[in-house]
């Protein structure tokens, strides 16, 4: 019976016995393996990269679930695993342009190397519920890092609003265009030339704007959550990331540093909800009353910041003539203060985050002082190269 949810060892040793078979004569090194001088130095790539499984699979395989040794770091390597096939050595190793499988002579032991690529393969598959395992296990604790994309999804909002910007432009200089004066039979035909188009495309512009702000809001403000140290594992920030756009912003920033602005940002995100829920509001205000009148809006003449009821007016460039103001004016308070800081380690170098880190107080630490957040930066980007290049 196959296991799909590994609870303890003994499920664990069923997975172990059941890989070990699918891996047939694929084995630990002994006295017996045979291999040239210099096999760890002079090997032959047989296999590169596209050809295996990934290689955090392949560490995780053999050297966690199976115990095969490790030979640790070497320049360019990561890591290197030895292993017996049919009383032969070959290698799995790391190395800086992604992992391969190294054997004597890749030609002469094609044969093999198909085996050996075959039983692996199958191998992987009976593992798989040891590897997700180890996935929850982790997320248990504060071994993970979480993902920044905080530039990508800006960079996303801005190209939208430049694109919106332009538009604009073009609306205002069309509109300064006489229409177009057209003849047909005993009609006159006066068209406005490209108004209209162009004042679809703003709106459309418009609204992938909104939605890219928020898609950036969310994620940015569950990365500052991590570096003020709310989270102990990576299932608190699950739970977090679940949350509300309200419950998010805050957990990072106090509505008392501009409540107004807070309050202003609710309805910008009622409107957006609106539109991304197929123009349909939750409190049945979408809908037209029947009376002596004809079909009446449920919003009637509901005014003020309701950009909700702006919208069904109609009332588009009422709407975003308040909204734009708004959002930039957050962007400011969103990064003030020790917030300032926090920037330069989420939006300027675009980090992911350790938790472990944020567990330990450093990044709190850090951000309490900007030549400390640029010296910890400068830090980071060295660690990242070093490992990038695999200079052990």
């Amino acid at each position: 019976m196959s296991i799909i949810n590994p609870k303890n060892e003994e499920d664990i040793e069923n997975i172990r016995k059941k890989v070990i078979k699918a891996l047939g004569s694929i084995k630990k090194i002994d006295k017996d393996t045979q291999a040239d001088n210099n096999f760890l130095f002079n090997a032959k790539l047989a296999l590169s990269c596209n050809q295996l499984p990934p290689y955090y699979l392949l560490y995780f395989l053999f050297v966690d679930l199976l115990g095969f040794k490790n030979l640790g770091q070497f320049e360019k390597v990561a890591w290197s695993i030895p292993f017996d096939y049919k009383g032969r050595a070959y290698l799995l190793e790391h190395q800086k342009f992604g992992v391969c499988l190294l054997s004597h002579n890749p030609t002469k032991e094609e044969k093999e190397i198909n085996e050996i690529l075959e039983n692996i393969n199958n191998a992987i598959k009976i593992a798989n519920p040891f590897f997700k395992y180890m996935a929850q296990l982790n997320l248990k604790s504060d071994k993970i890092n979480v993902k920044n994309c905080s530039q990508l999804l800006y960079s996303r909002y801005k190209y939208f609003l430049k694109k919106y910007k332009r538009c604009q432009k073009k609306l205002e200089l069309e509109k300064q265009k006489p229409p177009t004066i057209k003849k047909i039979g005993n009609c006159t035909q006066i068209s406005y030339n490209n108004v209209y188009l162009y004042k679809h495309e703003r709106l459309y512009l418009f609204f992938a704007l909104l939605e890219s702000f928020f898609s950036w809001t969310e994620h940015v403000f569950v990365l500052l959550a991590v570096i003020n140290g709310k989270f102990n594992t990576g299932q608190d920030v699950i739970t977090f990331i679940k949350k509300g756009w309200t419950e998010k912003y805050k957990k990072v920033i106090s509505i008392n540093e501009n409540e107004n602005l807070y309050n202003e940002l609710l309805e910008i995100k009622k409107l957006r909800n609106y539109i991304a829920h197929g123009d349909f509001e939750s409190e049945g205000k979408t809908f037209y009353f029947h009376s002596g009148a004809g079909a009446v809006p449920i919003y009637l003449n509901e005014k003020g910041n309701n950009l909700v009821a702006a919208y069904e007016n109609k009332n588009i460039e009422h709407i975003e003539k308040i909204t734009l103001p708004i959002i930039e004016s957050f962007i400011k308070l969103l990064w003030s203060g020790e917030r300032k800081n926090a920037k330069i380690v989420i939006q300027e170098y675009g980090f992911d985050l350790i938790l472990s880190y944020s567990t330990i107080g450093k990044y709190k630490k850090i951000i309490k002082n900007k030549k400390a957040t640029l010296e910890f930066a400068e830090e980071m980007c060295w660690k990242i190269d070093c490992a990038t290049n695999m200079d052990f």
